[in-house]
């Protein structure tokens, strides 16, 4: 049993954990926790309800099944019971898939893999499953409030089937370290640097939390803006832009209160989560855990972060910290004034602009001198200033799983994308200073060019339940245009560039027509010099294993099935890692592939966040007058 859910006890579940909560001495239920407090314990039901309950009477439901000394054994039908509250002599399989994606997700495995009512299953915990990590974010909100950050509910089967996400990330963090796909306006920065320093500082009112404290300030902060600009401009976009109707219809008498929301989940989605670990990278705070205990929040601001607070705190208005902790409205031509002094778009023009860009740029971390390198050969590429014009606008930017999951904005489309970036380095001839983005280009039309063909069969599984691997070649060998390129044998000279092969995958209609142009990519790769010369720094990178897997002399229509079986063989890893539900599996011809639970699958450029440089580019007014003060 668990003991009042002590965070010292090493059994204690952690909040998006699997429990067994135990109403009386003979019914029990498997259950979700979401919230911890002192004395009593939130859980979510399977079929969705919440109850508050007494703490004693939950347990960690893997570590119930650890101190068993015999394995968990119910039928089907008692399984049931412990799901969804009642007992069910049939059982549908729809609600069969539910719970075993369930205990999958959560880290159990069963047996047998075919149930009925009368079906004896035994569940024990999986010790090959492994949990996805947090981050320093999340273990510093954690550390500060138990119920500041629930995880969040993940999809049964990944968006990443391929596992491609993880060596996107690591190039993304090399080439701009500290920026992510949500770090787009430099107005947070100082906006949390400022509120931080006045939460630590004064300590909010008793009966207010930090987080709420915090919050308050970003709703009201949101609030202005929104009044400023009005309701038809969508130019300078906040978090929580989606509301701006609602929340601008919100008045009364032509008068204000702080909005009571402006995200779905403004702990997982407002600007203190999404900016945490951008704020140390850039050098304005240092994450703290430890002052959570000591009822502070998790941030202690650098000397740098000090002075950018300093110059925000110039444009914040008197009284607009006791407006947004109080229920107090104010009139709308006030609040207008408010957003124009403390806008986002304008701080550019200001004294704020200077330590912003000494932390951004010009500082002398690591992370900033990588930013600065980068920056610097975008200028001097002509991918930066007023009058670029990008020359890919098809592509997709798709977002990693974890941001997909946390987002309820759109990200930055106009300006610079990722593909232009890229493709635009990938076109010129090999030298050392652009080697890092040649490299990750490459990643990423491998990537493209091997999601799309697996793509292609899960769209014919999500009709027909199984793919014929052998028709599906078939189809892609005989569709027009590109299929020829699966059974001729020609060089590099019959082949498109790859800039119009990458926009055509991007212009293609249907999943075989995309595969046929992804088979081309891989073999255009094979001919080109940045590709070349990129391979030796893509060694172990899942692309790259994959596309290895083709033997130049062979027609690619030949190894289209040695290539799917290892993009499905590389999926089942992928799948056991990160403890998600598979999509297909073959049957035991090894020919037809199954459906198990497949999920649309999209095609996409995984973000190396110039979308998101492009904007705070555009917000600092950043010139290369300015870079020069960092040589």
């Amino acid at each position: 049993m668990l003991e009042a859910l002590s965070e010292t006890s090493e059994c204690a579940p952690r909040v998006g954990a699997a429990v067994r909560y135990n109403q009386t001495g003979s019914r029990w239920f498997i259950a979700t926790l979401r919230k911890v407090s002192a004395t009593d314990v939130e859980i979510e039901y399977f079929w969705g309800e919440r109850e508050s309950v007494p703490a004693e009477k939950v347990e960690d439901f893997a570590s119930h099944l650890r101190s068993r000394k015999h394995v968990l054994s119910l039928t089907g039908e008692n399984l049931c019971y412990v799901f969804y509250g009642e007992r069910l002599t049939r059982l549908r399989q729809k609600r069969i898939d539910a719970m075993q994606r369930f205990l999958r997700r959560h880290g159990f495995r069963f047996e047998p893999e075919d149930w009925r009512a009368d079906t004896r299953i035994r569940i024990r915990p999986d010790k090959s499953s492994v949990t996805a990590e947090t981050s320093a974010a999340d273990r510093a909100l954690e550390a500060l409030l138990p119920n500041w950050l629930e995880p969040h509910r993940l999809p049964a089967g990944s968006r990443d089937p391929l596992g491609f996400q993880n060596f996107a990330e690591g190039l993304a963090n090399t080439i701009l370290p500290g920026l992510t796909v949500f770090t787009s306006r430099i107005g947070y920065y100082g906006l949390i640097a400022w509120a931080v320093r006045e939460i630590n500082g004064k300590r909010p009112n008793a009966g207010i939390s930090l987080r709420d404290h915090f919050q308050r300030i970003e709703r009201a902060y949101v609030l202005c803006e929104f009044i400023h600009h009005g309701a038809g401009s969508d130019d300078c976009r906040v978090l929580g832009q989606r509301s701006k109707s609602e929340v601008l219809q919100s008045a009364q008498h032509d008068r204000f209160r702080v909005p009571a929301r402006i995200l779905k989940n403004q702990a997982s989605a407002g600007a203190l989560r999404l900016y945490m670990t951008s704020m140390q990278s850039l050098g304005f705070a240092d994450l703290r855990p430890e002052l959570g205990a000591d009822g502070l929040l998790p941030l202690a601001i650098t000397d740098l972060g000090q002075r950018l607070a300093h110059e925000f705190a110039k444009r914040v208005p008197e009284g607009f910290v006791e407006f947004a902790l109080s229920d107090r409205a104010r009139d709308r031509d006030e609040l207008r004034e408010w957003g124009r002094r403390l806008c986002i778009s304008g701080l550019g023009e200001v004294r704020y602009r200077v330590p912003f860009l000494e932390g951004f740029l010009l500082g002398n971390s690591e992370e900033a001198t990588a930013r600065y390198r980068t920056v610097n050969l975008l200028f001097k590429q002509k991918l930066l200033g007023e009058d670029f014009t990008p020359k890919t606008e098809g592509a997709q930017d798709a977002l990693p799983e974890e941001a997909a999951d946390t987002a309820e904005e759109e990200t930055e489309s106009e300006g610079l994308n990722n593909a232009s970036v890229l493709l635009d380095f990938y076109e010129e001839a090999p030298r050392p200073e652009i080697a890092l983005l040649q490299k990750a280009a490459a990643y990423e039309l491998l990537s493209l060019a091997l999601t799309a063909i697996f793509a292609s069969a899960i769209e014919v599984l999500s009709k027909d339940g199984h793919c014929n691997v052998l028709a599906l070649r078939d189809a892609i060998v005989a569709s027009k245009g590109f299929g020829k390129f699966w059974r001729d044998p020609f060089g590099a000279g019959r082949l498109p560039v790859m800039r119009k092969l990458h926009d055509a995958l991007f212009e293609a209609e249907t999943p075989v027509e995309k595969a046929a142009i992804g088979g081309a990519i891989l073999r255009r790769a094979r001919h080109d010099p940045a590709f070349a010369a990129s391979v030796s720094g893509l060694t172990g990178a899942p692309p790259l294993s994959l596309y290895q897997c083709l033997v130049p002399e062979k027609l690619l229509a030949e190894s289209f099935g040695s290539l799917m079986d290892a993009l499905v063989a590389r999926h089942k890893l992928v799948s056991v890692n990160k403890n998600r539900e598979r999509w297909c599996d073959f049957d035991p011809t090894g020919r037809i592939l199954e459906k198990i639970d497949p999920n649309p699958l999209g095609l996409g450029w995984h973000s190396m966040r110039f979308p998101q440089l492009f904007s705070l580019y555009r917000d600092v007014r950043l010139t290369q007058k300015d870079l020069s003060l960092g040589t």
